[in-house]
């Protein structure tokens, strides 16, 4: 009789275990490194599979012989999109293998406009926003405001993931520029708009409305008026009234609002001199309005006789003739007496 020793071989088994995976950008690949162990006896041949759910899967084929172990590395691609968390998972036939891997958000700076400011001409226009980085990553980006024809500005802005900041940009203005505009803020991925006004200063328009149309010397000249706040923003000025250059009267403290009107009068009495007439003038901080008022010559009856009897016999009449003129520049009506 003969015997021998027989040997029962294992028969081929893939053992998975996970290495490493990577953190990638959306667009960018994840990749899964995995160790791949024959805990067998056989050599054998198996197609090891990474399967990423939604973002697909990727596989490979692997021949070990028994007691071997390779590495492998597996990726798939990642889009835009596709940020979020994930369970990547690899497996032989014989075995799996699994982890939580995260694919970041690429940095993204949104912007909210906060607030406008309403300057008046020769300030500045100033735009808060808020920028917030809505990605996972930290970035630097220029954000810039554009207000059209009045110009622009700029600032670089640094945000970790998820971060935010308000930032204020400003530009000049000047004599001229009240008006609507468009103020838009923009980042590189994200731009708001609104609207913003710049307003006119304070701006006292005088106008004179009706003045006497002729007085008699001695008499009262009375000037009516209008003062118009043609601007946008509230102020307060003195109104003066002025004959012949000369300031007679004020109306102190006149306040006035955007588009706001203040009527008055005033007065002026008359003397010798003032024949044939004065110029009056009201004025404001700002602006400034004539017009001339007639003064005329009061009547006044010149008496002048112009014949009477040279002689006449006692108990006869004497006859006196007289010529009576109005040297002024007024019609009147007086009496004529005799003695």
């Amino acid at each position: 009789s003969a015997s021998a020793n027989a040997a029962v071989l294992a028969p081929a088994a893939f053992a998975v275990d996970l290495v490493s995976t990577n953190t990638p950008v959306a667009g960018e690949n994840l990749t899964v490194t995995a160790n791949v162990a024959n805990t067998g006896d056989a050599e054998a041949t198996q197609t090891i599979t990474l399967d990423l759910g939604a973002l697909g899967t990727d596989s490979t084929s692997v021949t070990l012989g028994g007691g071997n172990a390779t590495e492998r590395t597996l990726s798939v691609s990642t889009g835009a999109g596709d940020a979020g968390a994930y369970t990547a998972t690899v497996s032989s036939e014989d075995d799996s293998a699994s982890a939580n891997v995260t694919v970041l958000a690429p940095a993204a700076f949104t912007v909210d406009i906060v607030s406008t400011g309403q300057p008046v001409e020769g300030e500045n226009l100033t735009v808060t926003a808020s920028i917030e980085n809505t990605g996972d990553l930290e970035a630097t980006q220029t954000i810039t405001l554009d207000v059209g024809a009045l110009g622009s500005d700029s600032t670089a802005v640094t945000l970790g993931g998820g971060s935010s900041t308000n930032v204020s940009l400003a530009v000049g203005t000047s004599a001229g520029d009240a008006g609507e505009y468009t103020a838009t803020v923009s980042s590189a991925d994200d731009a708001a708009s609104a609207n913003a006004t710049v307003l006119a200063p304070a701006l006292f328009g005088v106008n004179i409305t009706a003045v006497d149309g002729s007085v008699c010397e001695g008499e009262t000249v009375t000037v009516s008026y209008e003062v118009a706040n043609t601007g946008d923003v509230a102020a307060t000025q003195n109104i003066t009234f002025a004959v012949e250059g000369s300031v007679e009267a004020t109306e102190q403290g006149v306040t006035l609002g955007g588009g706001e009107t203040f009527a008055g009068q005033f007065s002026y009495d008359t003397a010798t001199g003032d024949v044939p007439g004065v110029e009056v003038s009201v004025a404001s901080g700002d602006d400034a309005a004539t017009a001339s008022a007639t003064v005329d010559e009061p009547a006044f009856f010149a008496v002048e006789i112009t014949d009477i009897d040279a002689e006449v016999a006692a108990g006869t009449e004497v006859t006196v003739e007289y010529a009576v003129e109005n040297t002024g520049d007024v019609e009147d009506t007086q009496n004529i007496t005799f003695a």
